[in-house]
């Protein structure tokens, strides 16, 4: 699956007239039987989905799974529609990687209290012919960029190459801090009110994974409009912005969880040092810092042990170092991100 592939349409048992004026490739219900159906979503840069209810999606392999999804809401959602469509694996399966296309009625009949994250997903509110057409005119632009580069040798201009979507690049990523998470959950098990912190990570990625395993979870976000779009988002998270000091605003709370996301490399050494010091003060004794960092690239100036050696002067060594780990994501020819977790020395409180 590479950036030289387009966008694959679905139309069920439909298909639209304007779609063929599109330099699109378009599936029917014929063509997404099981033998069939992860030859025909190989090459795809995102899959559109014309006729949700009909998709098999449940027979999608991982490498299908992974692609970016459009959701085009039927012209007529009536309510045995929407039963139908509420029904479907694909709607459960929707991530922040993916999007809801349909008008502002469909919007307001899409029962929107049924999901908990319906205002996390990218809801697009144009025709359907304008959401294909932007997304082929996207992949062509792609492709297009990735030929430059590769004739002109100057493939280190982007490291690595995006040959892979974000959502193939968040899932490989998540399966190493869900089992860290998971893991500090564990040496807790005596803790009856488990409470983490969120320290940056955009578009609150982590929250459900903290959700998962902390009674309450705080999140704290620079950029004040991840800060907005979050506290509407999951009402259930007390979200707080974070000044441009990088001073965490939790005064004299504690956690016993904290992850860091914040391209710790992309700031000063003093706003790293205000970060990583701040992350260290609001850990219980016996409580677990996660930091995960990306790397810019292999000789970047801030690297893996650069940031090892950081966060043990933010916490005076006084941590002990449970795990680090370099990942390659998908796509990608180095390893890209680092994930360190450590704990907190002291005796555990118990709550």
């Amino acid at each position: 699956m590479g950036v030289t592939g387009g966008p694959v349409v679905y139309v069920g048992r439909h298909r639209p007239e304007w779609l063929e004026s599109l330099d699109a490739a378009v599936l029917t219900d014929w063509d997404v039987l099981p033998r069939s159906l992860s030859r025909a979503v190989d090459s795809a840069s995102e899959l559109i989905l014309f006729d949700p209810a009909s998709f098999p999606y449940e027979q999608l392999d991982e490498t299908g799974r992974d692609l970016p999804l459009t959701v085009v809401l039927p012209d007529a959602l009536s309510g045995e529609d929407s039963r139908l469509l509420f029904g479907q694996p694909v709607l459960e399966s929707l991530t922040v990687f993916d999007r809801v296309a349909g008008t502002a009625e469909q919007f307001d009949r899409f029962a929107a209290d049924r999901f908990g994250w319906h205002q996390w997903i990218d809801t697009d509110r144009r025709s359907a012919p304008d959401v294909v057409g932007d997304a082929i005119a996207g992949a062509r632009e792609n492709r297009l960029l990735f030929e430059q580069l590769v004739v002109h040798g100057d493939t280190d201009l982007v490291w690595p190459v995006p040959t892979t979507s974000a959502k193939a690049r968040h899932r490989v990523l998540r399966r190493h801090v869900s089992s860290g998470i998971a893991r500090a959950r564990r040496t807790r098990p005596e803790t009856s009110d488990y409470v983490g912190i969120l320290v940056g990570g955009g578009f609150a990625r982590w929250v459900p994974e903290m959700l998962a395993h902390c009674n309450r979870v705080v999140a704290v976000e620079p950029n004040r409009a991840m800060w907005i779009r979050g506290s509407s988002s999951f009402p259930q998270v007390d979200f707080r912005q974070l000044g441009p000091q990088m001073r965490l605003a939790v005064e004299r709370e504690r956690f016993e969880l904290v992850v860091v996301d914040i391209g710790l490399n992309g700031r000063s050494p003093d706003q790293r040092r205000e970060v990583l010091e701040g992350a260290y003060s609001a850990l219980r004794p016996g409580g677990s810092l996660m930091v995960i960092e990306k790397l810019v690239s292999p000789t970047a100036e801030y690297g893996a042990r650069d940031l090892e050696r950081d966060v043990a002067a933010a916490a005076h060594h006084a941590l002990v170092l449970d795990d680090a780990r370099a990942v390659q994501l998908p796509g990608e020819t180095h390893h890209t991100h680092v994930v360190l977790q450590a704990s907190k020395l002291g005796t555990p409180e118990r709550l």
